[in-house]
């Protein structure tokens, strides 16, 4: 099942950063594969980053986090 998600995030060019990520309500994500992309705008098909597989922390807890560095 694909989900898509509109959500504004800033990023400044050159800076790294954690995005941390929580399913709410909790749901369990074991064998989930997660991927990050990043659109000029929703439905659109040019890729500005991505797709790039997410961690999985916790399965149990739904807790997942991406690293987004400096060059991307």
């Amino acid at each position: 099942m694909a989900a898509l998600t509109e959500q504004t995030i800033y990023v400044y060019r050159g800076e790294a950063i954690l995005l941390p990520f929580t399913m709410s309500p909790v749901q369990d994500i074991s064998g989930w594969t997660i991927l990050f992309t990043v659109t000029k705008a929703v439905n659109k098909s040019t890729k500005i980053i991505g797709p790039i597989a997410m961690i999985i922390d916790s399965a149990v807890a739904g807790t997942f986090h991406i690293t987004l560095l400096e060059e991307q």
